[in-house]
Order: structure tokens, then sequence, then C-alpha cells
């Protein structure tokens, strides 16, 4: 993990051909204390080196734990596109389903297989003309936890990689085609814990071309969370 994040740095700083871009998070979670559990982002996203766009997230999300490994997933994704003065701005509305597997093993090993189906109605602010379309989307990702004698605090390390599929309708204006990334994230008490991520990302910048291109963003997530959470529930946050 720490040679990609080498890697990805020294990328940064030697070429101008891949987007470079900040994500900063808040992920506040709540936990009824048995199978169920409320959580969301609430974020903006910018790149590194120019103020064209700006992009503000919120994503309420509901998950319903079927046993400890297995949970269902729902909620609505809200993406605000801030284009300035470069093109129309965007808002896209976001219905998402999904089914999350998580199972641990070797007690500080953990691997989860996220699938889910995405419906995204892409509006034009000026106008209200939307661009509709299904997408799928699936997340493998495995998570190393140690100093988990510590009943209160963690470090743990996370490696993952998705894959995005449109199935129907029309492109969006940003068309993600695939994710790898890694993370280190920090548990301070039960209720709070950091995660620093570095992630590549390939994707279709508009609809009107077929040309990919790669971005690589910098992501600093922090969790607040309340309620009681029965221990192998729930083992892998979004």
């Amino acid at each position: 993990m720490l040679l990609f994040v080498i890697l990805v740095v020294s990328d940064l700083h030697a070429t101008d051909e891949i987007g470079k871009q900040l994500w900063l998070d808040l992920n506040p979670e709540w936990y009824n204390g048995s199978n169920l559990k409320l959580y969301g982002d609430i974020g903006v996203r910018r790149e590194f080196d120019n103020n064209d766009w700006v992009r503000y997230v919120a994503k309420p999300t509901i998950a319903y734990a079927l046993n400890d490994d297995v949970d269902v997933r729902g909620g609505i994704g809200l993406f605000y596109m801030d284009n300035k003065d470069v093109l129309e701005n965007r808002l896209e509305v976001r219905p998402f389903q999904g089914l999350n597997y998580s199972h641990g093993f070797l007690e500080y090993w953990n691997v989860s297989v996220y699938g889910r189906a995405e419906e995204r109605f892409d509006y034009n602010t000026e106008t209200w003309e939307s661009q509709n379309s299904l997408r799928l989307r699936l997340r493998l990702r495995m998570s190393y936890v140690w100093d988990a004698y510590q009943t209160e605090r963690y470090f743990k390390a996370t490696l993952g990689a998705e894959a995005f599929k449109t199935v129907s309708g029309e492109e969006s204006q940003l068309n993600e085609q695939s994710r790898l990334s890694v993370g280190l994230e920090r548990n301070f008490n039960m209720n709070q814990k950091v995660r620093f991520e570095v992630t590549w990302q390939r994707q279709v910048l508009f609809s009107i071309t077929d040309k990919t291109y790669s971005d690589i963003y910098v992501r600093l997530r922090y969790y607040p969370s309340w309620g009681r959470m029965i221990k192998n529930r729930f083992r892998d946050s979004d």
C-alpha cells in the first residue's frame, strides 16, 4: 500500500495529463443496536490545479443486516456540479439499491463484495432536460486491522477495486469505468474514525465523446457515529 501511495504522489507531480482531485467527506453513521444502520455522505470535490468546477454530494443511505455477513442497502444520491463558466451546471439524482457481503477471517482480515444498481437522472440546470440511465456497480475490498486487541482503537488498511457498467439509457456527464484504491483508517474511540484514501479512476468525461482519461483523487473522510453496533455486523464502511 505504501508503494502505491508513493507512486501516486510521484505521478501527481510528474504529469499534467492525469486529473488530480481532492475529496472531503463527512460520513455520519447511526446504529440501532441490532440490524439497522443509517448513514451517508456529505462532501465536496474539486480539482487541485484549477477552479473550473466544484461538485457537492449528499447521499443518505439505509442498510439492513440479514445476518452477520450480508446486508441490503438503499438510498438516494444528490450530486450538484458547479461548472463555473465552462458548461451548464448539472444536478444528478441517483436512487440506488444494493447487496453487500462482508466476511472476516484469520482474526484480523476482512473481505467484502458490494453490488448495486443505480438509476441516474442527470439534469441540465439551465433547461432541466435530463439524461437518464441504469448503471451497475461491483466493488471488491479487502482490509487488515491491527492493534485489534485494543477495545476502542485500531488501524485498518484497505485495498479495493470497483467496476461500472451502464446497461441502458443515455450516458451522464461523468461516466466512471473503473477504480483502484488504497486507504488507511484510524479509529479514535467507538464513536469516531477517519480514513485517508488514494484512488485511481478511469472515466469518460462527456457523453459526446468516447475518449477516456484517468483521475487520481485524494479523499479524507471523517466518520462520527451514534448508537450501538453488534460487533460482527456492518464491518465494511462506505
